[in-house]
């Protein structure tokens, strides 16, 4: 094997180490997901060198149950990265029809490796796992792309990452004969006859995926973890509620007086200051306004480009600001409690995401601004 190989393995042994760190971090199971098919995948390219070398039956049945252990790891992978239950519940089966397949192929490998026998038949058995996997696996990469559109239109910000992490997934996945390994002949050339330069493809293809996947799964982590305030169920549940308010309630702007409902919003936070109230809910906000919770809703995604919850939380935000100005020496908690949060660590994380520095950071700043006030 090329010394790239070499590196390709090590890189291997490196991303899982590091997902592994990742799964700890952001309290969730997709990257040991993701680890487990980077392990598949690690099997396959050693053991296409294997195949390449001798034709052993196998060694090529081990490579079909390789690529069904990485299809399946592939497939729940992108289902929950994704949420494609959420986003696209019904295009989520077309993905998950060809990786059925492909594991039902190596689940048939498993059983005739456990036989034992090596005759005509169980090589012409073979050969028809292979194709059968094959034909399944140019199938499913249009499909997994497809799945991509519908969390790309409901704005889901892991979604760009993801689709960046897939292009380079077909690279590595074309590199390491994945898809081509049932139509070229890999006697004679072995792996490098697949590809020109398939070596130095398949490494850079594996680091793209991976810087790809790996932002995207912590695009998704702050996304529904909301500063570990709440689990990735939750999380993903509250996500799921919000996107199917704005689904259903597109036509719904039309039918309201937009300019009433924005002076109403100014009029309830700016001068009745009802964020301040921690219970203050989007079904109380609505009601003030005289309006639908799905009308309101979809005005604060559709005309100011957020939701409920930030909404609310960046008029406390800057209340907080505001306060800290004016007092300093007052406790933080003391001033973000009084704005309306009622948790320490969401107000951390919204006063992070909203001015990009800590709390603590912003006082030390507005104190070194005003000497005068003492430390």
């Amino acid at each position: 094997m090329s010394s790239l190989y070499s590196l390709f393995f090590a890189a291997v042994a490196v991303m899982v180490a590091i997902n592994v760190s990742l799964a700890r971090r952001f309290r969730s199971t997709l990257p040991l997901v993701y680890s487990l098919g980077l392990l598949a995948v690690g099997a396959i390219v050693y053991l296409q060198s294997l195949a390449a070398s001798s034709g052993d039956l196998s060694v090529r049945l081990a490579i079909a149950v390789a690529g069904g252990a990485a299809a399946a790891c592939l497939g729940a992978f992108w289902d929950r990265l994704m949420l494609l239950p959420v986003h696209a519940p019904r295009a989520r089966w077309l993905m998950l029809a060809p990786v059925a397949v492909i594991v039902a192929a190596s689940a048939i490998a498993v059983v005739t490796l456990l036989a034992g026998d090596e005759g005509p038949l169980s090589r012409e058995l073979v050969d028809l796992l292979e194709n059968a996997q094959q034909l399944a696996a140019v199938l499913l990469l249009p499909a997994i792309a497809a799945t991509a559109l519908p969390p790309l239109r409901a704005g889901y910000r892991p979604a760009l990452y993801s689709v960046a992490g897939l292009l380079f997934f077909l690279a590595r996945a074309a590199a390491s004969g994945w898809v081509l390994r049932g139509f070229v002949e890999l006697d004679g050339g072995g792996l490098s006859a697949l590809t020109a330069g398939g070596d130095a493809l398949l490494l850079v293809g594996l680091l793209g995926e991976f810087l790809g996947f790996v932002f995207s799964l912590s695009n998704r982590a702050e996304l529904h973890t909301a500063g570990r305030s709440q689990s990735e169920a939750a999380g993903i549940q509250s996500y799921a509620s919000e996107y199917a308010e704005r689904r259903y309630a597109r036509s719904k702007l039309g039918r309201i007086d937009t300019t009433r409902l924005q002076e109403q919003l100014r009029h309830y936070m700016e001068s009745e200051q009802l964020y301040c109230d921690e219970d203050l809910s989007l079904d109380r906000l609505a009601e003030l306004c005289d309006t639908g919770r799905h009308e309101l809703s979809e005005y604060l995604n559709q005309r100011l480009g957020t939701n409920f919850n930030r909404y609310v939380n960046g008029y406390r935000v800057r209340a907080v600001q505001t306060a800290i100005r004016e007092d300093p020496a007052r406790t933080l908690l003391d001033i973000a409690f009084s704005a309306g949060f009622n948790s320490k660590t969401r107000f951390n994380s919204e006063f992070k995401r909203v001015t990009g520095q800590t709390p603590g950071e912003y006082r030390r700043q507005v104190r070194a601004d005003s000497p005068g006030d003492g430390d």
